[in-house]
């Protein structure tokens, strides 16, 4: 099974059930419906905790989270309960020709009373993604819309996770034994010291470019480590932001990697005296994951 296939399609589950009948009842307009909840987007990267966020967020049953709609070979519902059934992009061509409509007609389309809040992640490169006619201008144009950027400090961690999923064939994992034994198996990275150089560069420049980007919205930072440390400290402000009822999240999703990065990456020392004294050099000093 593919561990994107499940975030895309998790289960509505009996206590949620209630929910997704009403959402269909709303669609075929036997239902109460409006469109005046709070709209928001999780901005990002990849690696950075976004599918932890959204399952948090979709533990609340005032929030809508989906996952990456925009991800261009594929419609990522990410949700059970209010998600469309069908993530075949053959299916949504409205999405690439006219995504300002596409957004409209099933993101953020009319729900019951009981949602106060809808979003969905959008990576950097999806943002700017040439096959999504409009995508771009539409939420720059949706002043109410508000932005979730959710950063991670430490990019060394951001590159070395990437590289591990595609070790391990794992982007997400809900079983701690399973996650460590798979860890056991993988080869050590090797990184070349420019190439990792470039990869922290365009990667700060997609944050400051973003930031820019986003300006006139109302925009909340969101630290990886504050999500993995105090996960709920975090979502009180998540949610006064976004102006639902604060109350405690949960998720079934673990952390993957527990290993020190020196124990991960075979010329750990070689990186560490290659960016002493630039403003990279704080990432080698981490040995906890």
């Amino acid at each position: 099974m593919n561990p994107t296939q499940y975030i895309a399609r998790p289960l509505v589950g009996l206590k949620r059930l209630g929910e997704y009948i009403t959402d269909r009842l709303v669609r075929l307009g036997l239902w109460p419906a409006k469109e005046n909840y709070q709209r928001f987007i999780i901005l990002g990267w990849y690696r950075t905790g976004s599918n932890y966020l959204v399952s948090l967020l979709n533990s609340h049953p005032q929030v809508v989270g989906y996952s990456e709609v925009f991800y261009p070979k594929q419609v990522f519902w990410g949700n059970g309960v209010y998600g469309h059934g069908s993530e075949d992009p053959a299916d949504f061509p409205l999405r690439e020709r006219d995504s300002a409509q596409f957004l409209q007609s099933f993101v953020f389309r009319p729900y019951s009373p009981g949602v106060k809040a809808v979003g969905f992640k959008i990576f950097y490169p999806q943002l700017s993604h040439e096959g999504f006619q409009g995508l771009k201008e539409a939420l720059e144009g949706m002043k109410d819309l508000k932005v979730i950027h959710l950063k991670r400090e430490n990019m060394l961690r951001i590159l070395v996770s990437d590289l591990l999923a595609k070790q391990t064939g794992e982007k997400v994992s809900v079983s701690q034994k399973a996650m460590e034994q798979k860890l056991l198996k993988v080869n050590q990275i090797y990184l070349d010291p420019a190439e990792t150089k470039a990869y922290f560069e365009k990667l700060k420049a997609f944050q400051d470019q973003y930031d820019a980007f986003f300006a006139d919205h109302e925009v909340l930072q969101v630290r990886y480590d504050q999500l993995q440390n105090d996960a709920n400290a975090t979502f009180e402000k998540v949610f006064q932001f976004l102006g639902v009822k604060p109350r405690k999240t949960f998720s079934i999703l673990i952390k993957q990697n527990t290993l020190p990065l020196s124990d991960l990456v075979a010329n750990f020392e070689e990186l560490r005296t290659y960016f002493i004294g630039t403003q990279w050099e704080p990432f080698f000093r981490e040995e906890a994951p």
